[in-house]
């Protein structure tokens, strides 16, 4: 029933890719059962911004932007992005953003691939990078093909 559910979220394109596995690079668990968006389990993730400290969830939906926080935080200002159980940060020193030079996030899918995305608020870079396709589910229905990471 809960895959389902998950179906019936509408979609434009008729593709979508749902995270349903992601951790920090020491291997926490940053999945959420108790914050859910558009039916699904949401991504938690600790924030900082100037003198202020969150939590945000993620839309697990990849490429969907229905996140979830109390801060408050301009357009065009950074965001640090940490572990909210280990602490480490989830910045990638190796990648900066594409569009606006700014640094990246990343999010381990274990056994998958990475998620990457910009820390700027409202710069909308992102990518998937799918390292194996194992593990990954595919849905089909008449509506849309879901893949499920």
């Amino acid at each position: 029933m809960e895959n389902k559910a998950k179906s019936m979220r509408e979609h434009s394109s008729g593709k979508v890719i749902d995270i349903q596995h992601a951790q920090c690079s020491k291997g926490c668990n940053l999945i959420c059962d108790d914050v859910k968006i558009g039916g699904l389990k949401s991504i938690k993730l600790k924030i900082k911004f100037l003198d202020k400290e969150g939590l945000i969830y993620i839309d697990p939906e990849f490429g969907s932007y229905n996140h979830k926080t109390d801060l408050e935080i301009p357009a065009g200002q950074l965001v640090e992005f940490y572990c909210p159980e280990c602490g480490v940060s989830l910045i990638d020193k190796e990648e900066t953003c594409k569009t606006c030079s700014s640094p990246m996030f990343c999010l381990d899918i274990p056994n998958e691939g990475v998620v990457t995305a910009c820390t700027k608020k409202d710069c909308f870079d992102h990518t998937l990078k799918i390292e194996s396709f194992d593990n990954m589910q595919i849905e089909v229905d008449d509506f849309l093909v879901r893949m499920i990471l």
